[in-house]
C-alpha cells in the first residue's frame, strides 16, 4: 500500500529527536509518508552541525524533506537517495530562477508557501511548467456542504495548480486549524462557519490566510481566479466588531429586539451583520436598528449594552453572535 502523506513540521528547536521517532513511528503504522519541513537558515563552513541533524531525523525514520535553502537541498539529494526532497518557496528567493535551479537539481515538488504573490506564481508555472500545490484546511457548517465543498475545490482545474484540502470537518475554525495550516503552509477556507476572536489572533500570528464563504460557486470562482493570479479584489471584508445577545424582547409592532452586550470593537447601525450559532452563520443579512438604552444611536462601543433588530429575520435567541463588517475598498 502507498503510504499518504502525514505532515510534520519541525526545525533544529521545535521537536526532540525522541518526539521526531515518535511521529514517524505513530505515522508509519498508519501507512502514512512524514514530511519534515526544515527552516534551517544557517550554516557553518563545513555545515558539521546541521548535516548531523539531518542524518539524526533521517534515521528517526522522516520521509520526505520540505526545505528552501539550497546548501541543505543539495546535501540531502547527495547523501540520503532514499529520501525525498521537496522545495518551499517560503523563506527563499521565490522567482523562477530559483525554482528552475532546483528543479534541474532533481527536487520532487513546489511547495507553495502563503507568502508567494500572485506574480510570483503565475511567473514560475509559466516559466518552469513545475506543478505548484495549494494546500486547503477546510471547515464547513454540515456533511453535505463539506463534501461538496471539498469535491468543488479538488475539481478546479487550472493547468500547472492543484489544490489538495488536507484536512476538512464540520464546525467553526478554531485554533488547531490555524496551527494546522501554520504547519503545512496551507490556507484556511471556511464555509457558513467562522473563526472566534481568539482564533483570528492566532491566525494574525501565523499570517495564515482565512477565507469565508456561504456560496459554493463563488468560492469556486475565486479559487479558480486566484490560482491563475488574475484576482485583485475591489473589496476586502473588515469585522469591526461583535456582540453577543444575554436576552431577547418581543414586541408585536417591531418584532424581536436583542438585547446584547458588545465584545469586541463597535457595533454600527445600519452595518452588515452575520447571525453566528455555535460557530455556524445562520444568516446574513443588516442591522434593521441599534439603541442605547432608549434612544437610537449610531455606534455601540465595546463593553457597553445595547439593542439590535435584523432587517426580516426575527430567528434569534441568547448566546447568538452578531458579527459586524464592512466592505472596504482596496486601493490596487
Amino acid at each position: 500500500m502507498v503510504r499518504q502523506k502525514y505532515s510534520l513540521r519541525a526545525n533544529a528547536t521545535n521537536f526532540s529527536l525522541e518526539e521526531i521517532k515518535e511521529g514517524c513511528d505513530f505515522a508509519h503504522k498508519l501507512n502514512k509518508k512524514v514530511y519534515l519541513t526544515l527552516n534551517i537558515v544557517f550554516h557553518n563552513e563545513d555545515m558539521s552541525e546541521v548535516e548531523e541533524y539531518i542524518k539524526n531525523v533521517v534515521d528517526a525514520g522522516i520521509d520526505a524533506f520540505i526545505v528552501s535553502d539550497p546548501f541543505i537541498i543539495s546535501h540531502i539529494k547527495n547523501n540520503y537517495k532514499n529520501v525525498e526532497v521537496h522545495l518551499s518557496t517560503q523563506n527563499s528567493t521565490s522567482n523562477y530562477k530559483a525554482v528552475e535551479y532546483f528543479k534541474n537539481e532533481g527536487i520532487d515538488r513546489v511547495v507553495l508557501a502563503r507568502e508567494v504573490g500572485k506574480k510570483d506564481m503565475k511567473e514560475i508555472i509559466d516559466k518552469t511548467h513545475v506543478d505548484i500545490e495549494i494546500k486547503v484546511v477546510l471547515k464547513c457548517d454540515v456533511r453535505g456542504s463539506e463534501e461538496a465543498v471539498k469535491n468543488a475545490l479538488e475539481k478546479i482545474n487550472v493547468e500547472g495548480v492543484k489544490i489538495k484540502v488536507i484536512r476538512s470537518g464540520i464546525g467553526a475554525i478554531t485554533e488547531s486549524d490555524v496551527i494546522l495550516a501554520n504547519a503545512s503552509d496551507a490556507i484556511v477556507i471556511g464555509f457558513n462557519v467562522v473563526p472566534s476572536n481568539i482564533t483570528k489572533e492566532v491566525a494574525k500570528e501565523y499570517s495564515v490566510e482565512i477565507r469565508l464563504y456561504q456560496i459554493i460557486y463563488k468560492l469556486v470562482e475565486e479559487m479558480e481566479l486566484a490560482m491563475k493570479g488574475l484576482l485583485d479584489p475591489e473589496y476586502e471584508e473588515k469585522v469591526l466588531g461583535t456582540a453577543e445577545i444575554k436576552r431577547m424582547f418581543k414586541f408585536s409592532k417591531v418584532g424581536a429586539i436583542a438585547g446584547c452586550i458588545v465584545t469586541s470593537g463597535i457595533i454600527k447601525n445600519k452595518a452588515n451583520v452575520r447571525v453566528i450559532r455555535d460557530g455556524v452563520i445562520i444568516y446574513d443579512g443588516v442591522i434593521a436598528s441599534l439603541q442605547r438604552e432608549k434612544d437610537t444611536v449610531k455606534e455601540v462601543k465595546n463593553g457597553l449594552e445595547c439593542g439590535i433588530t435584523i432587517v426580516n429575520f426575527n430567528d434569534l435567541k441568547e448566546k447568538d453572535v452578531f458579527e459586524v463588517y464592512e466592505n472596504v475598498e482596496v486601493k490596487r
